[in-house]
């Protein structure tokens, strides 16, 4: 009789402690429903940081970033993805020191991230380090083969260097990665100017015209300017003046003021010289 005593006793405690213990249900008062309302705030302020960095207005992007990255608090993917922007807008703004600081993080939160590889090379180009952006390139392709923008930043680093071929060979695997990528038929363009193979440049600065978007205009119309030259070494003035009345159309003077420019890294990427 005691033991059976004994027995339903202590199935009546368990089934107490297991009430106590029991988790809320999802929507009642400061449950998860509250976690999912932070996180979807910090979705926001996150969308809103990549609306005002693509319109170059870096303190804001920085508002809403930092914003977003209170709510998502730490150790999270979220967390990592806006680091990840806010490393963009200030390396954009030529604060190195910070975009390095949320870069490592990043990729001590998620090592195999290609993009935080890829920002860290632009971080180290930038300072001049070409052996440092070299070493992170290397990473980048190992751990995504396919990735075009690394292809095209370590062609640009090679031609810097002073070293044409090893260029064109890295140009030529971002655009057997991607045929999209318009800044690599353009670089590779130059060079084939550049070595007075005119054909080929005819050829590449007509696919970068052809895969720049509406929106980016102004490479569109540097381009039209490149390929005007090339038909004017190839002896035909007609069609170069065509490409150069394209070209003022989409961005007035860029001709006569000639294409060498400072480099815009538009989103991320090291654009054409």
């Amino acid at each position: 009789m005691k033991k059976l005593f004994y027995s339903a006793f202590m199935s009546l405690l368990a089934l107490i402690v297991v009430s106590c213990v029991t988790p809320p249900r999802v929507g009642e008062p400061g449950t998860a429903a509250v976690d999912e309302d932070k996180i979807n705030e910090a979705r926001r302020h996150y969308s809103l940081g990549v609306i005002a960095y693509e319109a170059k207005n870096y303190g804001e992007a920085i508002i809403n970033l930092d914003r977003s990255l209170d709510l998502y608090g730490g150790g999270t993917e979220g967390e990592a993805k806006v680091r990840l922007k806010r490393a963009q807008v200030y390396s954009k703004q030529g604060k190195l020191d910070l975009a390095t600081a949320d870069i490592r993080r990043v990729i001590a939160l998620s090592y195999n991230l290609p993009e935080a590889h890829y920002e860290n090379a632009i971080i180290y180009f930038k300072r001049g380090d070409t052996d440092g952006a070299l070493r992170e390139l290397e990473t980048v392709t190992t751990i995504d083969a396919g990735f075009a923008r690394a292809y095209n930043l370590r062609g640009i680093i090679y031609k810097s260097a002073g070293k044409p071929e090893l260029a064109l060979e890295e140009y030529g695997k971002a655009v057997l990665n991607d045929d999209t990528f318009a800044p690599s038929y353009f670089n590779r363009a130059l060079i084939y100017f550049e070595q007075k193979n005119y054909n080929s440049a005819l050829t590449d600065f007509s696919s970068a015209i052809s895969k720049y978007s509406e929106g980016e205009k102004k490479f569109k119309a540097q381009a039209y300017c490149k390929r005007a030259e090339v038909f004017m070494m190839l002896g035909n003035p007609k069609m170069a003046e065509r490409d150069r009345d394209k070209a003022n159309k989409l961005h007035p003077g860029l001709c006569e003021g000639g294409t060498d420019r400072e480099p815009d890294w538009g989103k991320g990427e090291f654009r054409p010289d």
